[in-house]
């Protein structure tokens, strides 16, 4: 309500509890595809993520082409100093 209708909290608050008070079949179908819209937001993001994750990380033609990018660049390196290797690293 405050979004769609540009009111105040407590004003929206108050359109709320009077569809809830006059037609509770509206307000608990209202709620219900609340709810079923969360679930499948937050399901297609999740299961999103993680197939891509998961395709990047067992990728073998992914990491050949990471090979490709760092090969060589542990000779940039100074090896002399262990703890700047080590921190660069």
């Amino acid at each position: 309500d405050v979004a769609l209708r540009s009111c105040g909290y407590l004003e929206a608050v108050d359109n709320v509890v009077r569809v809830a008070a006059s037609n509770p079949l509206t307000y608990m179908a209202i709620k219900a595809s609340a709810v079923v819209m969360r679930v499948v937001g937050v399901s297609i993001l999740g299961g999103c993520g993680t197939f891509i994750s998961y395709q990047v990380l067992s990728s073998s033609e992914l990491h050949r082409q990471l090979d490709m990018v760092f090969e060589n660049a542990s000779t940039m390196l100074v090896t002399s100093n262990i703890l700047g290797t080590t921190i660069a690293a």
